[in-house]
């Protein structure tokens, strides 16, 4: 009898902010114990593999472990975010801000294999997003979306987002509703 890993639902290249966060503050030994203590397996750490939303979650909690409060975290989740972003940060200088979210919303498929974006432009340095998962999410992974969200625009050297949220799956709406402004 063969034994096959479970698909994976997300891509652990969402949490490399994190973990190089905790790894430079709190140093790699905390960061593994906080992980392992949470029940995340070690290849989270390995921005090619894709993790289970359970996975996801155990991470996304063993790094909340590590940090003072909520507001360290939205600083973890948006650690150098830039450097996750990798040759598309070049390119995103290229792009207004609006089309940079909608090139998220667009690709969303890369980092995660159940959820959606819809996006709609409002004019005047405004998008609108809706995020939809079939999964249930904590307020760690709505916080992680909203930070990085937040950020998106200092990819291109310009200031960062105001991130306001509309309906919250962490909270226990339908979906995940953010009008960005910038």
């Amino acid at each position: 009898m063969t034994r096959t890993k479970p698909r994976g639902e997300l891509s652990a290249r969402i949490l490399a902010p994190l973990f190089r966060y905790v790894a430079e503050r709190r140093g790699e030994a905390v960061l593994a114990e906080s992980l392992a203590r949470a029940g995340a397996p070690a290849r989270a750490r390995s921005r090619l593999a894709w993790l289970t939303h359970a996975e996801f979650e155990a991470s996304l909690a063993a790094v909340r472990a590590c940090v003072a409060d909520e507001a360290e975290f939205l600083v973890a989740c948006g650690h150098d975010l830039g450097r996750s972003y990798g040759a598309f940060a070049l390119v995103a200088r290229a792009f207004s801000v609006a089309l940079v979210y909608r090139i998220l919303a667009r690709t969303l498929h890369v980092f995660s294999r159940v959820s959606a974006f819809e996006y709609a432009d409002l004019g005047g340095s405004r998008v609108w997003l809706r995020y939809t998962s079939p999964l249930r999410e904590s307020r760690l992974m709505c916080l992680s979306r909203i930070a990085q969200l937040s950020l998106a625009p200092t990819v291109s050297g310009l200031p960062a987002a105001t991130v306001e949220e509309r309906q919250c799956i962490g909270r226990g709406d339908p979906c995940c509703e953010y009008v960005i402004r910038w």
